[in-house]
């Protein structure tokens, strides 16, 4: 944003574009069954639900608490997992 302002203050009368990488929606998943980490490989099949985030998540099925994810899904859609770290 520096950069972008000081831009701005040096040549005002030019036109500067802006574009920033924001961060998406934190999905999060229920407590996993056990307690033990969960491990997926490329090409993967595990369903994910939104029966209730207070129901614990197995490796073959994720409870999240984004409850109105599947009205904005569509066939092909890709969900990328990650650990937040």
């Amino acid at each position: 944003m520096k950069k972008y302002f000081e831009a701005k203050r040096l040549r005002p009368h030019k036109t500067c574009a802006l574009m920033m990488d924001l961060r998406g929606r934190s999905v999060r998943i229920s407590k996993v069954k056990g307690g033990q980490p969960l491990k997926y490989a490329q090409g993967d099949k595990i369903e994910i639900r939104t029966d209730g985030y207070d129901i614990e998540s197995t490796k073959e099925e994720l409870q999240i608490n984004y409850f109105d994810l599947p009205p904005v899904m569509r066939d092909n859609d890709m969900i990328i997992l990650g650990d937040n770290g």
